[in-house]
């Protein structure tokens, strides 16, 4: 049987922060990378912008079937929703370096990032036909929601028993997290270039078939 290791206050304040600061430099890190593979146009403002400007980019591509636009438009908002509440927890916990944060309101912030996680999960996401193409894309979303929910549980179980095992185990898993949700966000923004490709060469063959010129020089064959 594992002995329980019971924190001090102040270690255990300062592991929290220090656990604070590295899901808050991951995240950030993944947010750097998906703003460089966003539009330039569109204002960047946190992770969220990220998901926005991969969305305008899906709405803004056409030829699209209405079950591919429906579960871009759910993966991006689960992705967004998901980042943002780990964004919000990581800054809640790092505030235990300057009093800011207690131990009871780091407990309420993982409560509160777990629900609504899980609501938008439930709700939003879960339910949404995937089309067969996407099929490994949503193995991995799927895959970041039962990682995250067993993490946040997982920091949870500290408040039972004060066993600090919980909050080293529940950080590790929360990060993992937070960079399997990046690779979501690339892939997604991948998948947006290839489906977008594919249609406009579908069309382009399409009006070069009836005879008519396009832009890309086609005239009549």
């Amino acid at each position: 049987m594992q002995a329980i290791k019971v924190a001090r206050p102040s270690f255990l304040a300062a592991l929290l922060v220090i656990a604070g600061l590295l899901l808050l430099f991951v995240l950030r890190c993944g947010r750097e990378q998906n703003r460089m593979a966003g539009s330039s146009d569109t204002q960047q403002s946190g992770h969220s912008a990220s998901a926005d400007s991969l969305l305008s980019r899906e709405r803004a591509a056409s030829g699209l079937t209405e079950a591919q636009k429906k579960y871009f438009q759910r993966a991006f908002g689960y992705i967004d929703t998901l980042n943002q509440q780990d964004i919000e927890l990581a800054k809640t916990m790092a505030g235990a370096s300057t009093g800011e944060s207690t131990l009871s309101m780091i407990k309420n912030a993982i409560q509160h990032a777990r629900f609504i996680e899980n609501v938008r999960y439930s709700v939003d996401y879960g339910p949404v036909p995937v089309p067969q193409e996407f099929a490994q894309l949503d193995s991995k979303i799927r895959d970041c929601h039962r990682l995250h929910d067993a993490a946040l549980e997982e920091l949870l179980e500290y408040w039972n028993d004060q066993n600090i095992a919980h909050i080293e185990s529940g950080f590790s898993s929360l990060q993992r997290t937070a960079l399997l949700t990046n690779e979501c966000i690339a892939q997604l923004s991948a998948k947006i270039d290839e489906v977008t490709a594919n249609s406009e060469s579908r069309r382009s063959r399409l009006v070069c078939s009836t005879g008519k010129v396009v832009p890309g020089g086609c005239s009549s064959l």
